[in-house]
């Protein structure tokens, strides 16, 4: 919180959180049940729509922060529910990424993602984080805590780079996680 800013601006929830001595949350990504990695193979399998895979990926994320919620968990969140791996969520989303194969065998298998010339400066668009994050606001009154895939780690998974230095696309990739 900035300093200045009252404690009732914070909202319910932070209000809440700053009166419990140790707060509780979960580390790393909920369990994918059997059922929803099968539909996200159906997916990209070509058997189901997006718009399906969305509304599955809602009831899955009820249901996580519902067991979160049932379990006691302070601090809860969306399980990472709507990402296939920790990198292809992102990668599809960052304009200059080329990805020409979007078909999977399995849900979990990696893109194979690759950068020909360095990524678009004067674009602005969001990976989608905001939305998926407000989503998961919307369903529980606790804190909620919201990760995502940096910039390094998703540098690791793009191949061909239009960069000279590896560190240059690692540069690219924050501004455009920024966005």
């Amino acid at each position: 919180m900035a300093a200045g800013t009252p404690d009732h601006a914070a909202g319910p929830a932070t209000a809440a959180l700053r009166a419990t001595p140790l707060a509780t949350t979960v580390v790393g990504s909920y369990s994918v049940p059997e059922w929803l990695g099968r539909l996200k193979t159906d997916y990209y399998q070509r058997r189901i729509s997006a718009h399906h895979l969305d509304e599955i990926h809602d009831v899955a994320i009820k249901a996580a922060l519902k067991d979160q919620e049932l379990a006691g968990v302070d601090i809860v969140s969306d399980g990472e529910l709507r990402r296939d791996n920790d990198i292809d969520y992102l990668l599809t989303r960052i304009p200059g990424v080329e990805i020409p194969d979007r078909s999977k065998t399995d849900y979990y298998d990696y893109y194979d993602a690759e950068v020909r010339a360095p990524l678009p400066e004067a674009t602005v668009v969001s990976p989608g984080l905001a939305a998926d994050f407000a989503f998961t606001r919307e369903q529980t009154a606790r804190p909620v805590k919201f990760s995502f895939t940096g910039p390094f780690s998703l540098s690791r998974r793009v191949r061909g780079t239009g960069y000279a230095d590896p560190a240059d696309v690692v540069r690219a990739l924050a501004r455009r996680l920024n966005t």
